[in-house]
């Protein structure tokens, strides 16, 4: 080839690189094809041949070295085991005979249409890795009930702990199911509530009792500017908006605004009976809107409905193993 003979110091020199010992300067895999006629050799009372050692020492990360004999093209890879496993070099090997396979096969076709994985990875790929159908014993079960069942097996276990202070799951439930009748005495069954709350004990209170008044909450993020928050509570048409008495000043007191609101710290709201309400709301029914960005600039609410919270906090359960490490950050 032309240019094939350029000095290889005077190259690096030229390219003014950093010298690493450890590496090469220049390329950190070489592929080698070697391609000259080999003869045994016989001299008076002596055979010499070819013979095929093992290679301990890797002078790159990688080494495809080809050596055609005999007729046939003999193949070996040679690798840095500091950076790869013996079982990735004996996939990457697989994945280049089904290539070349391929390519023999059908020498038309473009290198981005060839499989490289035989049916053995495909299979693991596509059913294997994907078991996404998972059964739940309590899949058809709202949230908020899974929830209080916890709440009668370990009544005194800490349920959240924030900067602040922590909650039972018999307090946090209590506190909740009394909140849940004062939003049902202001906006009856099934109301729609936004909570505008930091993370912290206040809001998971806001968020079951949104659930079991039978209601649908719309989370707001506190650092949202101004404007997004008094648009979201426009366009959801909220009914009572929870909220920390240290967030007030992010909503303004529009005369002619008709929505209730609730402050999360008041012990007022607090007064009603502490059982755990009857109402059922069904699996289908929204649980809560979440305001996207919108592809317009302006906000769009996305309905989530009580099967999907369920599925999604079962999942979360048997992920994280919630049951042998019962903490989560929020």
């Amino acid at each position: 080839y032309e240019h094939q003979d350029y000095p290889f110091e005077e190259l690096v020199d030229k390219l003014q690189l950093t010298r690493d010992m450890s590496r090469n300067p220049v390329f950190d895999s070489m592929f080698i094809l070697q391609n000259v006629e080999k003869q045994d050799v016989e001299l008076e009372e002596i055979k010499v041949r070819d013979a095929h050692f093992a290679q301990h020492i890797s002078l790159f990360d990688i080494t495809l070295i080809a050596t055609e004999t005999d007729g046939a093209l003999c193949c070996e890879l040679e690798f840095s085991t500091e950076i790869f496993l013996k079982a990735t070099i004996k996939r990457w090997a697989s994945h280049f005979i089904e290539f070349l396979h391929a390519a023999i096969s059908n020498p038309e076709t473009r290198l981005s249409q060839i499989n490289i994985l035989s049916e053995k990875e495909k299979q693991n790929i596509l059913t294997e890795f994907n078991k996404t159908q998972v059964e739940f014993s309590q899949k058809d079960v709202a949230f908020h009930r899974i929830f209080e069942a916890r709440a009668e097996e370990t009544p005194e276990h800490i349920a959240v702990i924030d900067d602040k202070t922590q909650i039972s799951y018999r307090l946090l439930n209590e506190r909740a199911n009394r909140l849940a009748r004062t939003l049902q005495k202001r906006a009856g069954t099934k109301p729609t509530v936004a909570v505008l709350a930091k993370r912290s004990i206040e809001a998971i209170v806001g968020v079951l009792a949104v659930m079991k008044a039978g209601g649908v909450y719309i989370p707001i993020d506190s650092h949202y500017p101004k404007a997004r928050i008094e648009y979201i509570l426009r366009d959801s048409g909220a009914d009572i908006l929870l909220l920390q008495q240290e967030l007030k000043h992010l909503i303004s007191n529009s005369p002619e605004s008709e929505m209730s609101h609730i402050c999360l710290e008041d012990e007022a709201s607090y007064e009603e009976n502490s059982s755990n309400l009857t109402l059922s709301p069904a699996l289908e029914d929204a649980v809560y809107i979440i305001y996207t960005s919108g592809t317009t600039g302006a906000p769009k609410g996305v309905i989530v409905t009580y099967r999907n919270f369920t599925h999604a906090a079962l999942a979360w359960r048997q992920i994280y193993e919630l049951d042998q490490k019962p903490v989560r950050l929020l």
